[in-house]
C-alpha cells in the first residue's frame, strides 16, 4: 500500500482554502455592480473596495496557480511517457468547460444582441468568434475564465516546468519573477505572474518544503502584509504617479499568499464545515458567476445609493445572490442532468 503524498488534514485544508479562493473571485467582481450603476463609488466604500477588491481578494487566483503546480508536481516528474495522459486529463478538466461555457455565452450574445456589462454584437464583430472563444489578443468573451486558459497552458508546458525544477529550480523562479515584473503583459496573452506562482508551487513540491515551517514568521509576515496593503492602498486610492505603484501591488500579493496559506492553518480551514460542503459545487459557481452578477447587478439598479454604507452593502448582497444563484443552478443540473454537470464541470 503507497503511502498518501498529502496528510489527510492538509488534504481538506486545501479543498476548503480553494472554495474560499473562489468566493473571494466572486468578491473581486461584486464591486462590478456599484461601477455598473453608480456614476462614482463613495469615498468610504471606494477605500474599502480598493483594500478588499485589489489586495486581500487578489491573493486568490495566485494561490490557486500555486496551489495547482504543487499537486501537479507532487505526482509528475517531467517524464513524457506519462505527458499524453496529463494533457488530456487536464483538457477534459479544465479546457473543455472553458470552451463549452464561453462558446455557450457567444451564441447566447449572438442570438439575444449582447450581455450586459460584458458585450454586444459590435463587440463581437471586433474581435472575432475565435478570439473571444479562446482569450486570443484580450481575455476571453467570461473574461474571468482567463485563469483556466492560462492554467491548461501551463499543464500543457509540464515538462518544461520540470527539466527547469529539476536543473535550476531558482533560476527558474528567478527568471518568472522577473517577467512578471519588468515584461510588459499587453505583449504576451499568457499571465507571468500566475506562471510564477504555478512554478512557485511545483519548486515547493520538487523540494518536499514543510509548507508550515514558516509558523515562526507568522506575525511579521502579516504585519508586512498590513504595512504593504496600506501603503498600495494609499497610493492607488490617492491616485499618486510613482514607479512604486505596480511593484508594491505585486509585493503585497506575493507576501499575501504566504499570510493567507499561513492564515488557513491558523484558523482551521479544513475543519469548516461550510466551506468543506461548498467545495464539490465551486468550480460551477466559478464559471457562471459573472454572466449571473452582471444580470443580477442590471435588474437591481435601484438597491445601490450614493452613500458608503449602501454601496458596501450591495456589493455584499450582490456577491451572496450570485453564489446562491450559481450553487441552486449547479444543483439543479446535477440532480436532473448530470451527466450535462458532469462535462460542463470537466467530471467533477
Amino acid at each position: 500500500m503507497s503511502t498518501p503524498l498529502i496528510d489527510a488534514p492538509t488534504s481538506r485544508r486545501l479543498t476548503a482554502l480553494r472554495a474560499l479562493l473562489m468566493l473571494c473571485v466572486v468578491g473581486i467582481h461584486s464591486e462590478k455592480g456599484v461601477l455598473f450603476n453608480m456614476a462614482a463609488e463613495a469615498p468610504l466604500a471606494h477605500a474599502l473596495f480598493n483594500v478588499f477588491c485589489r489586495h486581500i481578494f487578489q491573493t486568490a487566483v495566485p494561490l490557486y496557480f500555486a496551489m495547482s503546480g504543487y499537486l501537479l508536481f507532487l505526482r509528475y516528474d517531467g517524464n513524457l511517457a506519462e505527458y499524453p495522459r496529463l494533457a488530456f486529463k487536464r483538457f477534459r478538466s479544465i479546457f473543455l468547460p472553458f470552451l463549452l461555457v464561453n462558446g455557450f455565452w457567444i451564441a447566447y450574445l449572438t442570438i439575444a444582441g449582447g450581455i450586459p456589462g460584458i458585450g454586444g454584437t459590435t463587440y463581437l464583430r471586433e474581435r472575432g468568434v475565435f478570439s473571444l472563444l479562446l482569450g486570443l489578443n484580450g481575455l476571453p468573451l467570461i473574461y474571468p475564465l482567463w485563469f483556466l486558459r492560462d492554467l491548461f497552458v501551463f499543464f500543457l508546458l509540464a515538462p518544461a516546468f520540470g527539466f527547469m525544477l529539476r536543473r535550476a529550480p531558482y533560476l527558474g523562479l528567478c527568471g518568472f519573477w522577473l517577467c512578471w515584473n519588468f515584461i510588459l503583459q499587453e505583449s504576451i496573452p499568457i499571465d507571468f505572474g500566475g506562471a510564477f506562482f504555478f512554478y512557485l508551487g511545483g519548486l515547493l513540491a520538487v523540494k518536499r518544503a514543510d509548507l508550515d515551517g514558516w509558523q515562526g514568521l507568522r506575525l511579521p509576515v502579516l504585519l508586512a502584509w498590513a504595512a504593504l496593503i496600506g501603503l498600495s492602498s494609499t497610493i492607488q486610492v490617492g491616485g499618486i504617479e510613482t514607479a512604486w505603484r505596480f511593484p508594491l501591488w505585486r509585493m503585497s500579493i506575493l507576501i499575501g499568499s504566504v499570510a493567507v496559506w499561513q492564515l488557513s492553518g491558523l484558523l482551521r480551514l479544513g475543519e469548516s464545515r461550510m466551506l468543506l460542503k461548498l467545495a464539490p459545487s465551486i468550480f460551477f459557481v466559478y464559471l457562471l458567476h459573472e454572466p449571473v452578477l452582471s444580470y443580477l447587478a442590471t435588474w437591481t439598479r435601484g438597491l445601490v445609493g450614493s452613500g458608503s454604507a449602501s454601496q458596501l452593502g450591495y456589493a455584499l448582497l450582490l456577491g451572496v445572490a450570485t453564489v446562491a444563484i450559481t450553487y441552486a443552478m449547479g444543483w439543479a443540473l446535477r440532480r436532473f442532468a448530470p451527466p450535462v454537470y458532469s462535462v460542463l464541470t470537466g467530471g467533477r
